[in-house]
């Protein structure tokens, strides 16, 4: 990484030392992370764990799912927008 960090939000400070450092993080980190304003200094920090973790290769998901346009839109339940198949033979 050529950039330099450069933090303005002062609770980042130490979670940028643990991050350098290897560290694990706490769920408090994160919390901060989630709340801090400084997202230059977040996405530093988030690309420099995934270029540690995987290299310059970076990894994208591709949803190809679809939803039906018959699926009903105005259900209250959840359930209702799944379609249900029946068979039409009955056993005796």
């Amino acid at each position: 990484m050529s950039a330099q960090l450069q933090i303005s939000d002062a609770r980042l400070e130490p979670i940028a030392q643990r991050v350098l450092a290897g560290e694990r993080l706490s769920a408090e980190d994160g919390l901060a992370l989630f709340q801090s304003h400084d997202l230059l200094a977040v996405g530093w920090l988030a690309n420099h764990v995934r270029e540690r973790m995987h290299g310059d290769a970076a990894y994208f998901n591709v949803n190809r799912h679809r939803v039906s346009p018959k699926a009903p839109r105005n259900s209250t339940s959840s359930a209702a927008s799944i379609p249900i198949f029946r068979s039409s033979s009955t056993s005796t």
